[in-house]
This record gives structure tokens, C-alpha cells and sequence, in this order.
């Protein structure tokens, strides 16, 4: 039997009313699976081709990849096919719209802002400080069970996306600069 599952989306984040075991999972990976509707997205990207497929791509995770595909069962996201890709290595996440990048190491985080990743790929982590060192989106689960957003504008725009002002209003915290390079509290 599947857990039964309210998501509720409000100014201060995504509360995640939940009844069963994975219930985090499965909310983490009903967010991902709608996130793209939620940035604007350059024209580079083909995401706004009808004929495009949307690769949504999950960094050593494999139980959480399982999670997402079971959610997932071959629906379109925006018109768009899904193709969901299970990676080992963070090279092989330069071809993905978004990428989850789950709880990512301060070296992780620097290695994929040196690399230039940012301008191909979306990145959302649940790491703390991983939005203000500079990836696009984190995620993770706060207070009182809610999922709690903060996004980094500056590396959109590396990209030439931006997120939706309704996205924006979720965020906790919005920062403008990347904070490349270590970040303190």
C-alpha cells in the first residue's frame, strides 16, 4: 500500500504532510519532477521544444533514483518525454536540465562551479550552504517537516534561466552573488 501524500505549497515553503516510511522521498521527488515549470528557461536549453526530452539527472543516489522512477512511470512533464539518468560522476551531469545533487561535499560544490556546469545544468542540493557557495537550488527539510528552498539567482543567470517569481516567493533566502570558494556561517 502507498503512503498517502498531501503537498502543500505556501509563502514559506513546501509543507510535506506525510503518512508512511520515504515519505521525504517522495516529495522531494514530486518537487523535482515539477521544479522545470517553475524556471524560465533560455532558449539554448530546448526545453521549450515540444520535441525535446527533459533530463532530469540523480547524482549517487541510487535508492532515491528508484524513488523518483516509480513516481515518474513514463509520464511528460510540460509535453516534454523525461529521461531520468542515474550518475557516478559529476561529468556526467553537464547534459541534464536539472540535476539532484542530494547532500554534496563544499569540494563537490567548488569542482562543479570551476567546471562551468552551472551554465548547462540546474543543480539542487540539500547540503547547507550549497545555494549561497553557489549552486542554483537548495532543498532540503527544515522545521516543523517542511521542505524549505533557497535559491541562487547569480547562478540562473549564468545560465540564462531564471527562476518564476511565484518559485521565488517559496525561497527562504535568495541569494545574488556566488559564493564560490568555501563559505562561512
Amino acid at each position: 500500500m502507498r503512503s498517502l501524500l498531501v503537498v502543500l505549497w505556501f509563502g514559506g515553503g513546501v509543507s510535506a504532510l506525510a503518512f508512511g516510511s520515504g515519505a521525504a522521498d517522495e516529495v522531494r521527488a514530486f518537487i523535482l519532477l515539477r521544479l522545470a515549470g517553475q524556471i524560465y528557461w533560455s532558449p539554448s536549453s530546448g526545453i521549450d521544444d515540444q520535441e525535446s526530452t527533459y533530463r532530469l539527472c540523480i547524482y549517487r543516489n541510487p535508492d532515491f533514483f528508484n524513488e523518483v522512477q516509480a513516481l515518474l512511470q513514463a509520464r511528460q512533464l510540460q509535453g516534454n518525454r523525461v529521461q531520468l539518468i542515474q550518475a557516478e560522476r559529476l561529468g556526467q551531469l553537464a547534459g541534464c536540465h536539472i540535476a539532484y545533487v542530494g547532500d554534496v561535499s563544499q569540494d563537490e560544490v567548488n569542482r562543479i562551479v570551476l567546471m562551468g556546469m552551472l551554465q548547462s545544468t540546474v543543480f539542487v542540493a540539500s547540503s547547507d550552504q550549497s545555494a549561497k557557495a553557489g549552486l542554483h537550488i537548495r532543498l532540503y527539510l527544515g522545521e516543523s517537516d517542511t521542505f524549505d528552498v533557497e535559491i541562487n539567482r547569480a547562478a540562473f543567470a549564468l545560465g540564462g534561466n531564471e527562476p518564476s517569481a511565484s518559485f521565488l516567493k517559496l525561497a527562504g533566502k535568495v541569494y545574488d552573488s556566488l559564493g564560490y570558494g568555501g563559505v562561512g556561517p
